[in-house]
């Protein structure tokens, strides 16, 4: 665990390493707010009993139990105002995902929710699923049996049946279609490294080497919006993890994704997040 630049991120070598296996299986009580973190593995958390406040990148929610989350490399969450919160989690490498686990590739609603059509791994923020009550106690006990498992071999096995079961439940619309193009996963990928940059339609089309009409039509076809609008999105989503993890200026948080006037910055977030950077903030510890 480290902080950096974007706060409190968590390191699957730290994690996994007392166990010489990259999986974990943990379950905390909390009746204390977790900060706003990340980390470099998949996790799937849920709860199993009480109450408080899930927040992520795309949603911030009351939690019960029932309630979970598919959270990819980078994606951030927090817990907050819990109330004896029960909160169980599977922790795995994304090595597990390209090796060990990989027969869910061959699985439809696993597929879909783990890689894109070319096979590669997504990236996305944290993706809710519910549990219905009358299934909750078969879904505990396929976790449960992870952690029991007296083998590696075991833990795989009980591990491929757990996510087949976190599958089950996610709705159609609640997994986004990831991008399948070549090209736009490069423009995707270079956007989201360099946010400070003033890309332009022009400029990203020639570095993927398509027309800018070709591949502004292409962009929107695969990921519903156009390239300046994902940027946006990508921007607003990495301020708002700053103003959560870290106590830097408002003015120095739009600096660093690419709104260096703060007027800017502040119309941009609020028609984004619907409030302004500084109610966002302040709500970190409600």
């Amino acid at each position: 665990m480290k902080n950096s630049e974007i706060g409190l991120h968590f390191q699957g070598d730290e994690i996994f390493a007392r166990r010489g296996f990259a999986l974990s299986c943990s379950r905390f009580c909390l009746d204390w707010p977790v900060v706003p973190h990340d980390h470099d593995f998949l996790e799937v958390a849920f709860v199993a009993g009480g109450q408080g406040v899930h927040r992520g990148a795309q949603e911030e929610k009351v939690a019960r139990k029932g309630d979970g989350w598919l959270l990819f490399p980078g994606a951030w969450h927090a817990y907050l105002a819990p109330q004896k919160l029960d909160v169980c989690n599977l922790c795995f490498g994304e090595s597990l995902l390209k090796r060990e686990l990989c027969a869910l590739a061959h699985h439809s609603a696993c597929a879909a929710l783990f890689w894109n059509q070319n096979a590669e791994i997504t990236r996305r923020w944290p993706l809710p699923f519910r549990v219905p009550e009358n299934d909750f106690a078969e879904f505990f006990a396929l976790w449960q049996r992870i952690g029991a498992a007296p083998s590696a071999p075991a833990k795989i096995a009980a591990t491929l049946l757990f996510l087949e079961a976190v599958a089950g439940y996610f709705m159609t619309e609640n997994v986004p279609k990831s991008p399948a193009h070549r090209a736009v996963l490069r423009a995707s990928q270079l956007m989201e490294n360099d946010l400070a940059r003033a890309w332009t339609l022009r400029e990203l089309s020639e570095t993927v080497h398509l027309a800018p009409n070709y591949f502004l039509r292409v962009f929107k076809n695969e990921t519903g919006v156009a390239p300046l609008a994902f940027l946006s999105r990508l921007r607003a989503e990495t301020a708002a993890r700053l103003l959560l993890q870290t106590d830097w200026p408002i003015a120095q948080i739009g600096a660093h994704v690419g709104w260096d006037d703060p007027n800017y910055f502040a119309r941009r977030f609020r028609a984004i997040y619907g409030q302004s950077a500084s109610q966002f903030r302040a709500k970190r510890g409600a």
